[in-house]
């Protein structure tokens, strides 16, 4: 909250921030999802359609994604918050869970602490081991690795993890349960490369 934020303000000289990795989905598929979120009706009354946004934004001559940020843009001013937000895309595969810890470290120069670091989909991410292969094994140690990083920077640190259905429906599997509450606890494409501006809003930073 807004009081939290400003302690961390006054106490550690940094500005809060909120990160979302995407991997599993594009930005325009990210971006959709946040607009239904935030903007659950459009001028007309209907229901937020990303596909219509898109269309009239193309044909007005705006990049869609510059449409969007800039309508994030809008809504964001009339809700003025302590924390920042960002949205960084990385192509699945192409991360471990060690870019977590390089982030950090980033985002601590310039000037931001990481609060909470939301990730979309934990089997779009590699291992900082890579000798693992076997899914069960995989994905438990990334679930130890989202851990450990969370503990060690006392991060908030949010992912989902979807179990196939043969696996989900053996009952009594301790391997299964362990899982379960490991994930609990923890085809995108990169449009544009991300670079962090601390000069400019980092809410509609890409």
């Amino acid at each position: 909250n807004s009081e939290a934020a400003r302690r961390i303000t006054e106490v550690e000289g940094k500005k809060p921030i909120i990160a979302y990795i995407t991997q599993e989905n594009t930005v325009l598929e990210t971006l959709g999802r946040f607009g239904r979120m935030f903007f659950p009706k459009s001028a007309n009354g209907a229901p937020f359609n990303m596909k219509e946004f898109c269309r009239v934004a193309a044909n007005s001559g705006r990049n869609p994604i510059d449409a969007m940020m800039g309508k994030f843009d809008e809504y964001l001013a009339m809700v003025p918050s302590d924390i920042e937000f960002i949205v960084i895309p990385k192509s699945a595969g192409s991360i471990s869970t060690e870019y977590f810890k390089q982030l950090y470290d980033e985002l601590d120069n310039m000037g931001y602490r990481l609060i909470v670091l939301a990730h979309d989909y934990i089997k779009t991410i590699k291992s900082k081991d890579s000798s693992i292969h076997e899914p069960r094994f995989l994905y438990e140690a990334i679930s130890e690795e989202m851990k450990v990083f969370a503990k060690d920077k006392n991060v908030c640190l949010i992912s989902a993890f979807q179990l196939n259905r043969k696996y989900a429906g053996r009952k009594n599997d301790a391997a299964k349960n362990k899982m379960l509450k490991d994930a609990a606890g923890t085809q995108q494409q990169a449009v544009r490369a991300f670079t962090p501006d601390p000069n400019k809003n980092l809410a509609r930073q890409l």
